[in-house]
C-alpha cells in the first residue's frame, strides 16, 4: 500500500510540471529574438508613408538574474523596404544612415521570468536610437503566447523627428512638407531555450 500511496504522488507530481499553464513564468535559460516587424509611418502634408523591416535571422541572449534592466535591439538601416525606393532614399539620407547604421530599440525591463508574466504590466519603457541620439518614450506594449515558449511582444509609440535633431524635410520647393511625428510600430519574436 505504501508503494502505491508513494507511486501516486509522484505520478501527481509530473502532471502539475507536465501540464502546460500560462500563467506560470518561463523558466530562466537562454532565447533569441527576432523582428517579426518594423514599421515606421508618417505623413506629409500630401499623402503618407511606410517603411518597413523584418529579421531574415534570430539574434541569441542569454537570462539570468544578474543581467542588465535593458535588451538592445539592433534595426540595420540598409534592410529596410518601401514601395518607392526615391522615398527610401531621403529616409535614409535624413536620419543618416551612412554615419549611423542602425537604429536601437532599447526595452528598460529585464528580460527574465517577470518578462514572459502574461499578468506583467504592459507600460514598458522604451528608448529610441536615431541619428546618435537616444530618447526614452513609455509604450503600452502586448505580451502573447505564440505557441510554447515562444512569445511575441508588440508595442508602438510616436516619435519626432526633431528629437533626434532631423529636421523634417521639404520637397519640391517647399510643396510637400514631412511632419514632425512619426510611429514607430513593433513586433519582436522571443524564443525561450529552457
Amino acid at each position: 500500500m505504501d508503494r502505491l500511496n508513494i507511486y501516486i504522488r509522484y505520478l501527481y507530481i509530473l502532471l502539475i510540471i507536465c501540464i502546460p499553464n500560462k500563467n506560470i513564468k518561463a523558466s530562466l535559460g537562454e532565447g533569441q529574438y527576432m523582428f517579426n516587424s518594423i514599421i515606421i509611418s508618417g505623413t506629409t502634408n500630401i499623402n503618407k508613408f511606410q517603411i518597413t523591416y523584418k529579421s531574415e535571422f534570430f539574434t541569441h541572449f542569454t537570462i539570468n538574474d544578474s543581467e542588465k534592466d535593458s535588451i538592445v535591439l539592433s534595426i540595420p538601416v540598409d534592410k529596410f523596404t518601401a514601395d518607392s525606393k526615391l522615398m527610401l532614399s531621403d529616409f535614409l539620407e535624413l536620419i543618416n544612415a551612412k554615419k549611423h547604421p542602425y537604429i536601437k530599440i532599447i526595452i528598460q525591463d529585464k528580460i527574465n521570468t517577470d518578462f514572459f508574466d502574461l499578468n506583467a504590466e504592459s507600460k514598458k519603457e522604451i528608448l529610441v536610437g536615431v541619428n546618435g541620439k537616444t530618447n526614452s518614450y513609455f509604450c503600452n506594449t502586448e505580451l502573447q503566447e505564440a505557441y510554447k515558449d515562444k512569445w511575441y511582444f508588440s508595442g508602438k509609440l510616436i516619435i519626432k523627428l526633431t528629437d533626434f535633431d532631423l529636421e523634417p524635410p521639404e520637397k519640391f520647393l517647399g510643396l510637400v512638407k514631412v511632419k514632425d511625428d512619426v510611429t514607430i510600430s513593433f513586433k519582436i519574436l522571443f524564443v525561450l531555450e529552457n
